[in-house]
């Protein structure tokens, strides 16, 4: 993306049983300064228009139409953790949510370890740093079912984590994918 951002991928087999199933991390880092331009802007929360979470996204696309596409078959199962975070800049009033993944209701969801349920619909916005963190990581699954079609026909599991640092700053604006 620029010599700002980097992107970090990481692989590891781990044991389930008497299987063993690959875990891949998909994260990126924005040097301190520069998430302004290269990353979520405040109260954003399109992934798509974050640059460094978009080159993030475009590796995960690449990597599974090429080096995990054996792996990608109907019928496999695969479990998805999506990491939304947010700083602890309050949000005062609401910031609009404009409705493009859905009415969320009830979301399953683990806020800072803890499980919880999170709602957000076009209707109520978005009142809490939680409900911002999940918007941006449901975006992320958005992208990730649009662009790797074979997902569709997997047995996926989706699960949501939501982080709220408590720092305020850009660096604290983040999405992470684990499959």
């Amino acid at each position: 993306l620029t010599d700002n951002t980097s992107i970090e991928v990481s692989a590891e087999v781990v044991p389930d049983g008497d299987e063993l199933d690959y875990k891949v991390t998909y994260k990126y880092t924005v040097k301190d300064g520069f998430s302004v331009s290269d990353d979520f802007a405040p109260g954003k929360y399109v992934a798509e228009k974050s640059p460094a979470s978009l080159a993030m996204l475009n590796i995960i696309k690449e990597s599974f139409a090429k080096d995990f596409a054996p792996y990608v078959k109907a019928g496999k199962s695969v479990k998805i953790v999506y990491t939304g975070s947010a700083d602890a800049t309050p949000i005062n009033g609401k910031l609009a949510y404009n409705g493009e993944y859905g009415d969320i209701k009830d979301q399953a969801v683990v806020v800072n370890g803890k499980p919880s349920k999170l709602t957000v619909t076009k209707a109520s916005g978005i009142t809490s740093n939680e409900q911002l963190s999940l918007v941006r990581a449901i975006s992320v699954k958005d992208f990730t079912y649009k662009n790797i079609p074979a997902l569709k026909n997997m047995k996926t599991t989706d699960n949501f984590v939501i982080e709220v640092s408590p720092n305020k700053g850009s660096e604290y604006r983040r999405v992470t994918v684990e499959f």
